[in-house]
Protein backbone atom coordinates (compact mmCIF):
# COMPACT_ATOMS: atom_id res chain seq x y z
CA UNK A 1 0.00 0.00 0.00
CA UNK A 2 1.37 3.52 -0.78
CA UNK A 3 2.57 5.60 0.79
CA UNK A 4 4.65 3.36 2.57
CA UNK A 5 6.23 4.08 5.73
CA UNK A 6 7.24 1.90 8.53
CA UNK A 7 10.09 1.47 10.93
CA UNK A 8 12.98 -0.37 9.59
CA UNK A 9 14.86 -2.74 6.29
CA UNK A 10 17.24 -4.68 6.97
CA UNK A 11 18.41 -7.22 4.09
CA UNK A 12 20.39 -10.02 6.35
CA UNK A 13 21.88 -12.61 2.97
CA UNK A 14 25.14 -14.42 2.02
CA UNK A 15 25.62 -13.67 -1.14
CA UNK A 16 23.57 -12.57 -4.03
CA UNK A 17 21.12 -9.27 -5.50
CA UNK A 18 18.80 -8.04 -3.93
CA UNK A 19 16.63 -6.15 -6.68
CA UNK A 20 14.10 -3.60 -4.77
CA UNK A 21 12.09 -2.83 -7.65
CA UNK A 22 9.65 0.17 -8.13
CA UNK A 23 8.72 0.12 -4.26
CA UNK A 24 9.39 3.08 -2.74
CA UNK A 25 9.26 3.15 1.22
CA UNK A 26 10.37 5.63 3.92
CA UNK A 27 11.92 4.52 7.27
CA UNK A 28 11.31 6.38 10.16
CA UNK A 29 14.32 3.82 11.62
CA UNK A 30 17.51 2.44 9.91
CA UNK A 31 18.57 0.68 6.88
CA UNK A 32 20.36 -2.27 7.28
CA UNK A 33 22.57 -4.10 4.72
CA UNK A 34 24.15 -7.29 5.39
CA UNK A 35 24.54 -8.96 1.97
CA UNK A 36 27.36 -10.79 2.55
CA UNK A 37 29.32 -10.57 -1.07
CA UNK A 38 26.06 -9.59 -2.75
CA UNK A 39 24.38 -6.70 -3.75
CA UNK A 40 21.38 -5.00 -2.66
CA UNK A 41 20.51 -2.54 -5.36
CA UNK A 42 17.81 0.31 -5.87
CA UNK A 43 17.24 -0.43 -9.45
CA UNK A 44 14.40 1.51 -9.82
CA UNK A 45 13.66 5.17 -10.65
CA UNK A 46 10.29 4.70 -8.77
CA UNK A 47 11.43 2.58 -6.02
CA UNK A 48 14.15 5.34 -4.15
CA UNK A 49 14.23 5.10 -0.65
CA UNK A 50 14.52 7.75 2.16
CA UNK A 51 15.46 6.71 5.60
CA UNK A 52 14.94 8.73 8.67
CA UNK A 53 17.75 6.86 10.42
CA UNK A 54 20.87 5.60 9.81
CA UNK A 55 22.12 3.59 6.45
CA UNK A 56 24.41 0.81 7.99
CA UNK A 57 26.25 -0.98 5.07
CA UNK A 58 27.70 -3.79 7.29
CA UNK A 59 28.80 -6.24 4.52
CA UNK A 60 28.50 -6.48 0.61
CA UNK A 61 27.03 -3.64 -1.38
CA UNK A 62 24.27 -0.91 -1.25
CA UNK A 63 24.07 -0.06 -4.74
CA UNK A 64 22.29 2.86 -6.73
CA UNK A 65 21.95 1.51 -10.03
CA UNK A 66 19.47 3.99 -11.35
CA UNK A 67 18.27 7.72 -11.36
CA UNK A 68 16.83 8.21 -8.10
CA UNK A 69 17.34 10.62 -5.10
CA UNK A 70 17.63 8.73 -1.91
CA UNK A 71 17.72 10.74 1.35
CA UNK A 72 18.81 10.10 5.21
CA UNK A 73 18.22 12.34 7.83
CA UNK A 74 21.00 10.34 9.72
CA UNK A 75 24.00 8.75 9.07
CA UNK A 76 25.85 6.76 6.04
CA UNK A 77 28.31 4.05 7.87
CA UNK A 78 29.94 2.44 4.82
CA UNK A 79 31.86 -0.86 6.54
CA UNK A 80 31.30 -2.88 3.23
CA UNK A 81 30.74 -0.53 -0.49
CA UNK A 82 28.57 2.42 -1.62
CA UNK A 83 27.95 1.41 -5.56
CA UNK A 84 25.93 4.74 -7.00
CA UNK A 85 26.50 3.03 -10.69
CA UNK A 86 24.25 5.69 -12.36
CA UNK A 87 25.26 9.24 -13.27
CA UNK A 88 21.83 10.46 -11.55
CA UNK A 89 21.54 8.34 -8.58
CA UNK A 90 21.79 10.40 -5.60
CA UNK A 91 22.32 9.94 -1.63
CA UNK A 92 21.58 12.85 0.36
CA UNK A 93 23.15 12.43 4.09
CA UNK A 94 21.93 15.31 6.50
CA UNK A 95 24.24 13.55 9.04
CA UNK A 96 27.80 12.19 8.76
CA UNK A 97 29.92 9.45 6.76
CA UNK A 98 31.24 6.83 8.75
CA UNK A 99 33.09 3.55 8.25
CA UNK A 100 35.95 1.96 6.73
CA UNK A 101 34.22 1.04 3.49
CA UNK A 102 34.56 2.38 0.24
CA UNK A 103 32.35 4.59 -1.79
CA UNK A 104 33.05 2.20 -5.68
CA UNK A 105 35.26 3.31 -8.13
CA UNK A 106 32.08 2.67 -10.69
CA UNK A 107 30.12 5.21 -8.84
CA UNK A 108 28.93 7.99 -11.38
CA UNK A 109 26.53 9.26 -9.11
CA UNK A 110 27.17 10.90 -5.86
CA UNK A 111 27.05 11.76 -2.28
CA UNK A 112 25.22 15.20 -1.58
CA UNK A 113 26.06 16.11 2.03
CA UNK A 114 23.76 18.56 2.96
CA UNK A 115 24.13 18.81 6.91
CA UNK A 116 26.18 21.67 8.76
CA UNK A 117 28.80 21.18 10.95
CA UNK A 118 28.87 17.50 9.92
CA UNK A 119 32.23 15.16 9.01
CA UNK A 120 33.28 12.59 6.11
CA UNK A 121 35.48 9.85 7.71
CA UNK A 122 38.67 9.32 6.84
CA UNK A 123 38.79 6.10 6.65
CA UNK A 124 36.15 5.67 4.01
CA UNK A 125 38.07 5.97 -0.08
CA UNK A 126 35.14 8.37 -1.50
CA UNK A 127 34.32 8.36 -4.89
CA UNK A 128 31.97 11.46 -6.18
CA UNK A 129 31.20 13.63 -3.58
CA UNK A 130 28.79 17.24 -3.23
CA UNK A 131 28.91 19.31 -0.77
CA UNK A 132 25.53 21.48 -0.71
CA UNK A 133 26.17 22.51 2.56
CA UNK A 134 24.98 25.76 4.34
CA UNK A 135 27.63 25.47 6.59
CA UNK A 136 31.58 23.53 7.01
CA UNK A 137 31.64 19.47 5.87
CA UNK A 138 34.89 18.31 7.61
CA UNK A 139 37.48 16.11 6.88
CA UNK A 140 38.58 13.87 10.47
CA UNK A 141 41.74 13.10 9.14
CA UNK A 142 43.87 12.19 5.65
CA UNK A 143 41.48 11.18 2.94
CA UNK A 144 41.30 10.56 -0.87
CA UNK A 145 38.96 11.27 -3.38
CA UNK A 146 38.70 8.84 -6.37
CA UNK A 147 36.33 10.96 -8.08
CA UNK A 148 34.76 14.61 -8.48
CA UNK A 149 34.46 16.88 -5.56
CA UNK A 150 31.79 19.26 -6.87
CA UNK A 151 31.48 22.59 -4.64
CA UNK A 152 27.92 23.94 -4.56
CA UNK A 153 27.27 25.25 -1.67
CA UNK A 154 29.30 25.59 1.58
CA UNK A 155 32.82 24.53 2.70
CA UNK A 156 34.97 21.34 3.04
CA UNK A 157 37.35 21.91 5.58
CA UNK A 158 40.76 20.12 5.31
CA UNK A 159 41.88 20.67 8.79
CA UNK A 160 45.03 19.49 10.08
CA UNK A 161 45.06 16.50 7.30
CA UNK A 162 46.35 15.75 3.93
CA UNK A 163 43.50 16.11 0.77
CA UNK A 164 44.20 13.92 -1.99
CA UNK A 165 42.76 14.12 -5.00
CA UNK A 166 43.40 11.32 -7.34
CA UNK A 167 40.75 11.39 -10.23
CA UNK A 168 42.06 11.19 -13.71
CA UNK A 169 40.65 14.58 -15.02
CA UNK A 170 39.52 17.78 -13.34
CA UNK A 171 38.73 16.58 -10.02
CA UNK A 172 37.04 20.01 -8.69
CA UNK A 173 33.79 21.16 -9.62
CA UNK A 174 32.78 24.38 -8.05
CA UNK A 175 29.62 26.61 -8.38
CA UNK A 176 30.44 27.85 -5.43
CA UNK A 177 31.59 27.18 -1.68
CA UNK A 178 35.03 26.32 -1.37
CA UNK A 179 38.15 24.11 0.23
CA UNK A 180 39.13 25.64 3.12
CA UNK A 181 42.70 25.15 4.02
CA UNK A 182 44.86 25.51 7.16
CA UNK A 183 48.37 26.17 8.13
CA UNK A 184 48.78 22.61 8.61
CA UNK A 185 46.80 20.82 5.73
CA UNK A 186 48.03 19.42 2.62
CA UNK A 187 47.45 18.90 -1.09
CA UNK A 188 48.37 16.29 -2.92
CA UNK A 189 47.01 15.92 -7.02
CA UNK A 190 47.18 12.46 -8.17
CA UNK A 191 48.85 9.15 -7.38
CA UNK A 192 51.53 8.57 -9.87
CA UNK A 193 48.78 7.21 -12.42
CA UNK A 194 46.86 10.19 -13.74
CA UNK A 195 47.18 11.22 -17.51
CA UNK A 196 44.06 13.46 -18.48
CA UNK A 197 44.51 17.27 -17.90
CA UNK A 198 43.54 18.76 -15.07
CA UNK A 199 42.33 22.02 -14.24
CA UNK A 200 41.85 23.57 -10.90
CA UNK A 201 38.46 25.40 -10.69
CA UNK A 202 38.89 29.10 -10.36
CA UNK A 203 38.21 30.20 -6.97
CA UNK A 204 38.60 26.73 -5.33
CA UNK A 205 39.98 27.76 -1.54
CA UNK A 206 39.39 30.20 0.84
CA UNK A 207 41.68 33.14 1.02
CA UNK A 208 43.66 33.98 1.53
CA UNK A 209 44.92 30.34 1.20
CA UNK A 210 47.85 29.43 2.99
CA UNK A 211 48.42 25.32 3.81
CA UNK A 212 51.70 23.33 4.32
CA UNK A 213 52.50 21.41 1.41
CA UNK A 214 51.66 20.95 -2.51
CA UNK A 215 52.72 17.88 -4.15
CA UNK A 216 52.07 17.29 -8.04
CA UNK A 217 52.26 13.52 -8.73
CA UNK A 218 51.14 12.28 -12.54
CA UNK A 219 52.17 9.84 -14.87
CA UNK A 220 51.44 12.43 -17.26
CA UNK A 221 49.26 15.23 -18.64
CA UNK A 222 48.66 18.72 -17.80
CA UNK A 223 47.68 20.54 -14.63
CA UNK A 224 46.82 23.81 -14.45
CA UNK A 225 46.60 25.66 -11.51
CA UNK A 226 43.64 28.50 -11.96
CA UNK A 227 43.61 31.99 -10.28
CA UNK A 228 44.78 30.22 -7.17
CA UNK A 229 47.36 32.15 -5.18
CA UNK A 230 48.65 30.25 -2.38
CA UNK A 231 51.59 30.67 0.35
CA UNK A 232 52.88 27.21 1.19
CA UNK A 233 55.01 26.76 4.51
CA UNK A 234 56.59 23.78 3.79
CA UNK A 235 57.67 22.91 0.22
CA UNK A 236 55.91 21.69 -3.54
CA UNK A 237 57.09 18.90 -4.95
CA UNK A 238 56.18 18.45 -8.50
CA UNK A 239 56.38 14.72 -9.84
CA UNK A 240 54.52 15.60 -12.85
CA UNK A 241 56.17 12.61 -15.09
CA UNK A 242 56.34 13.48 -18.49
CA UNK A 243 53.69 15.98 -18.27
CA UNK A 244 52.99 19.66 -16.76
CA UNK A 245 52.12 22.02 -13.61
CA UNK A 246 51.48 25.33 -14.67
CA UNK A 247 50.89 28.32 -13.11
CA UNK A 248 48.76 29.75 -16.18
CA UNK A 249 46.95 32.70 -14.32
CA UNK A 250 48.33 36.40 -13.58
CA UNK A 251 46.76 35.83 -9.74
CA UNK A 252 47.25 32.56 -9.60
CA UNK A 253 51.01 32.78 -7.93
CA UNK A 254 52.76 30.93 -5.42
CA UNK A 255 54.74 31.69 -2.54
CA UNK A 256 56.99 28.31 -1.01
CA UNK A 257 58.25 28.67 2.80
CA UNK A 258 60.54 25.69 1.74
CA UNK A 259 61.50 24.26 -1.34
CA UNK A 260 60.22 24.18 -4.79
CA UNK A 261 61.79 20.72 -5.38
CA UNK A 262 60.70 19.92 -9.52
CA UNK A 263 61.70 16.14 -9.48
CA UNK A 264 60.40 14.90 -13.00
CA UNK A 265 58.16 16.78 -15.75
CA UNK A 266 57.51 20.76 -15.90
CA UNK A 267 57.39 22.96 -13.71
CA UNK A 268 55.69 26.17 -16.20
CA UNK A 269 54.93 29.44 -15.25
CA UNK A 270 53.00 30.55 -18.61
CA UNK A 271 51.59 34.22 -17.84
CA UNK A 272 53.48 37.07 -16.38
CA UNK A 273 53.65 36.73 -12.33
CA UNK A 274 56.18 37.00 -9.59
CA UNK A 275 56.93 33.63 -7.31
CA UNK A 276 58.88 33.23 -4.85
CA UNK A 277 60.94 30.21 -2.90
CA UNK A 278 62.58 31.09 0.34
CA UNK A 279 64.29 27.99 0.52
CA UNK A 280 65.99 26.05 -2.56
CA UNK A 281 64.69 25.64 -5.86
CA UNK A 282 66.18 22.12 -7.03
CA UNK A 283 65.72 21.57 -10.91
CA UNK A 284 65.68 17.74 -11.68
CA UNK A 285 63.08 18.03 -14.39
CA UNK A 286 62.37 21.22 -16.18
CA UNK A 287 61.72 24.49 -15.26
CA UNK A 288 60.01 26.74 -17.70
CA UNK A 289 59.45 30.37 -18.34
CA UNK A 290 57.30 30.78 -20.97
CA UNK A 291 56.49 34.75 -20.53
CA UNK A 292 58.79 37.46 -20.61
CA UNK A 293 57.98 38.99 -17.20
CA UNK A 294 57.39 35.35 -15.57
CA UNK A 295 59.32 35.34 -12.43
CA UNK A 296 60.53 33.29 -9.79
CA UNK A 297 62.85 34.75 -6.52
CA UNK A 298 64.99 32.59 -4.80
CA UNK A 299 66.04 33.32 -1.55
CA UNK A 300 68.27 29.93 -1.09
Amino acid sequence: VTPTNFNTLTINRLSGTTNWGNNPITLSGDLEVIVGTGIFAINNASGNIDVGGDININTGELRVSQSSTNVVTGNVNINGILGITNTNGIIEVSGNITGAGVQSLSSTGRLVMVGTGKTLASTVTYDNVEINSLGNISLTGSTTFTGVITLTSGNLVVGNNTLSLNYNGTPIARTSGFISMSATSNLEIGDGTQTSTTTIPNNTFVTPTNFNTLTINRLSGTTNWGNNPITLSGNANIDAGSGYFILNNVTGTMAVGGNLNINSGEFRVSVGSNNTVTGNLNIVGTLGLTAATAYITVSG
